[in-house]
This record gives structure tokens, C-alpha cells and sequence, in this order.
């Protein structure tokens, strides 16, 4: 049989939820989440995000658009079961 949560429970979930969802909207100060560079480059440089698979690139080439560089690193038709660099 299964016990029904206690009132203390779910309050400790909705303030879990609701400390992970302020850390989230809160800002780190850093360049990075600005516009800056994460690693190396120099300014004006559009950062680079390197994915797996090529269903992967096009995902993030679609959400960051034009803002950086999608790198893919299996070719094009290849197997991910048996793809090895």
C-alpha cells in the first residue's frame, strides 16, 4: 500500500523547485553568459559548440543560429553504433 505525502514533503519539494528554478534565472556576472568567449579566442569571435552526432548538430545549429560555430564530428551517414574517430 502507499503512503500518501506528508504536508512537510511537499513543501520541501516546492521550495527545491522553487531555489532551482531562481538559480536558474539568476546572473553569474561572467562575460560568458554575455557574449564573451567560454575558452581562448580573441573578441569578435563566435564561440564554438562541438556535437556527436549530425541529428545533434542540427538541432543546435538551428537554436543558436547565426551567434556561433556548430562543429559535427561524425561525417555525414555515419553509423553512431559503429563509428569510431
Amino acid at each position: 500500500m502507499r503512503r500518501r505525502p506528508t504536508p512537510l514533503t511537499l513543501l520541501a519539494c516546492v521550495a527545491g523547485a522553487l531555489a532551482l528554478t531562481a538559480g536558474a534565472c539568476s546572473s553569474s556576472g561572467s562575460d560568458t553568459a554575455t557574449g564573451g568567449t567560454a575558452a581562448g579566442g580573441g573578441s569578435g569571435d563566435k564561440p564554438t559548440i562541438v556535437v556527436t552526432t549530425n541529428i545533434l548538430g542540427d538541432v543546435v545549429g538551428e537554436l543558436v543560429g547565426d551567434e556561433a560555430e556548430v562543429v559535427t564530428i561524425m561525417p555525414v551517414g555515419a553509423d553512431p553504433h559503429s563509428f569510431s574517430p
